[in-house]
């Protein structure tokens, strides 16, 4: 399912192109436990199919997870993401506990990273999609399989988009790859006229240019400059991991 995209207009001030991805930590035994049940742990192993290296979304750059503490001793926001991140190679940043949002959104702001994902509680999940620039996000219901996206509408979210246009060379960052391909960038006219904002939409975010071309070489319409660093999107996807979940807890069994 497919929730509506919400356009924010604000001035933020990030070092790189960022895309934060929000998620919460993965299913419970009970609150006497602080790790992941059985499902949960599926659900851990099944998001490398969600952002691995051949996932359905970017993979992330930098993986930040809400740190126990002597108060809060959940383990499960870092067990959530522990498969994604030895598949990836990446270590787990456990800097911040749970209310340590103003310091985790700076942190994640001025980060030389620009594909950021966040395993969180979902009490605090709101708040910090509020300081990344969502205006009034909803409360995070009491579900684990929500992705939350927030974006500078810099950097595209579906893997898919990158592979397409060959976005992905020798390692460069997305942000400035799309930089570097404006003029050849691609964008079917059909779905240009079917949906006027394609380009916030689908998030191929070329918003500094100023022409795309089409594929059959037809200009498409102008696309408006947008300044710097003030376009924010917010967009709610399901992670869709039901069969992925329920092969991995046959297979236990």
């Amino acid at each position: 399912m497919k929730f509506p995209i919400i356009i924010f207009l604000l001035g933020l001030s990030l070092v790189n192109a960022k895309l934060v991805m929000i998620i919460r930590h993965g299913e419970k035994i009970s609150n006497r436990y602080t790790n992941l049940s059985p499902e949960g742990e599926a659900r851990a192993k099944c998001l490398i199919n969600l952002f691995g290296n051949n996932g359905t979304y970017v993979s992330p750059q930098k993986i930040y997870a809400q740190s126990p503490t002597v108060r809060k001793q959940s383990t499960r926001p870092r067990d959530t993401v522990i498969p994604l991140s030895n598949s990836l190679g990446i270590e787990i940043n456990l800097s911040y506990s749970s209310n340590k949002i103003k310091k985790l959104v700076n942190d994640i702001k001025n980060s030389p990273e620009e594909i950021i994902l966040v395993s969180w509680s979902r009490a605090n999940i709101p708040e910090i999609a509020r300081q990344l620039g969502a205006d009034n996000p909803p409360d995070w219901e009491n579900q684990f399989d929500e992705i939350w996206f927030v974006s500078d509408g810099k950097i595209p979210y579906l893997r898919k988009y990158i592979d397409d246009n060959n976005l992905i060379k020798n390692n460069k960052p997305y942000s400035k790859i799309l930089s570097d391909s404006k003029s050849d960038y691609l964008v079917n006219q059909n779905d240009f006229n079917n949906d006027k904002n394609l380009i916030i939409n689908s998030n191929y975010l070329l918003m500094n240019s100023k022409e795309i071309s089409s594929k059959d070489g037809t200009d498409v319409p102008e696309v408006p400059e947008v300044p710097e660093d003030t376009v924010i999107t917010f967009e709610i996807q399901k992670q869709n991991l039901e069969d992925c979940i329920q092969e991995e807890l046959n297979f236990r069994h």
